[in-house]
């Protein structure tokens, strides 16, 4: 008797089965033996892949994220000390300067830092570079 697969996977034997959305498709008996292999597709390389690429991740980039935050904390609180700024200006200062080498561009100098004395800018792109350096060596 030839053994048909209805429409949820399963093999039986039952041809007055109802819920096939397809014609029934015969079966030899050598397949439904082998039928339970291809129930799942074996994921094991793709999720050995993917604690890989997670160690990967904790070990090296979130290791050098931190330390990246702890000194921008370090130089926002020494900028702190220099002026007293809000919070967004020192951080857009932070950006500009690293953006520029650990300087301050003139033309950012003067449409957004107009009211720092040269001296608080010198200081202020000191401690960046002081900073930066230490992190990158």
């Amino acid at each position: 008797m030839p053994i048909r697969r209805n429409g949820v996977g399963r093999f039986s034997d039952n041809s007055s089965d109802t819920a096939e959305p397809s014609p029934p498709m015969i079966l030899c008996s050598s397949t439904v033996t082998t039928a339970r292999w291809y129930s799942y597709v074996d994921m094991t390389p793709q999720a050995e892949a993917l604690f890989r690429f997670i160690e990967e991740t904790i070990d090296t980039e979130l290791v050098e994220e931190l330390a990246f935050l702890a000194n921008y904390d370090e130089t926002k609180r020494a900028i702190q000390e220099i002026v007293d700024m809000p919070d967004r200006q020192i951080d857009l200062f932070i950006r500009f300067c690293m953006q520029n080498n650990g300087r301050l561009s003139s033309c950012k100098r003067a449409s957004r830092f107009d009211t720092l004395s040269e001296d608080e800018i010198a200081r202020m792109e000191q401690a960046i570079r002081m900073r930066s350096s230490s992190s990158n060596g």
